[in-house]
């Protein structure tokens, strides 16, 4: 009798374990995320480069070459030529830039036994007084990443309202809310 009432509370057991184990289960998306926490990015040390994009400069001298000044007409000396371009190239530094294209340096890495194919990194720009002025979701190829120290990765932004002493920093978002996993494509992997 008493092996009997051991067998049944053993047996009692397993089926509560199981039927823990079956609402503890978790779904595809929360599964993703899991894996999605185990990874990382930095801004390497080298931080990053910011490049004016300037407008473009209007031609200095119509006829420059010859070909385009009407009949009658003197062609431009080699000497009003050098003083046109020295003028051009003097207001073109003068020019308020159009925004900068900027070169972050990231590392990317991993210590996740499951790799996923894609990672979306967000790219947060901040004021001098850390304010955020803007933010990208960045989706970058991880198919060759390891578990491990990671590799280095260079994302180009372009056009961004940069000035000096502005922040950048990336990081992998905890707890994507449903309604924006659309900019997340590693989410799209789920069946």
């Amino acid at each position: 009798m008493a092996v009997f009432r051991d067998r049944l509370v053993a047996l009692g057991l397993a089926l509560a374990a199981l039927s823990l184990f079956a609402c503890t289960q978790k779904s595809p998306e929360e599964r993703i995320a899991d894996i999605r926490s185990q990874y990382a990015v930095e801004v390497n040390q080298s931080g990053f480069v910011a490049t004016p994009r300037l407008p473009p400069v209007p031609d200095s001298v119509e006829g420059m070459d010859g070909e385009a000044a009407g009949e009658g007409e003197d062609p431009v000396t080699d000497e009003e030529s050098m003083e046109e371009e020295m003028a051009a190239a003097m207001a073109a530094e003068l020019q308020e830039p159009e925004g900068y294209d900027i070169l972050l340096d990231l590392i990317l890495s991993t210590s996740s036994r499951e790799l996923l194919p894609q990672v979306t990194v967000d790219i947060v720009h901040l004021d001098p007084s850390e304010q955020e002025k803007a933010r990208w979701p960045v989706t970058m190829d991880t198919s060759g990443l390891l578990r491990g120290p990671g590799i280095q990765v260079t994302q180009k932004l372009e056009n961004v309202d940069y000035e000096e002493g502005d922040i950048f920093y990336a990081e992998i978002r905890a707890n994507v809310p449903a309604a924006d996993r659309g900019s997340y494509p590693e989410f799209s992997l789920v069946p």
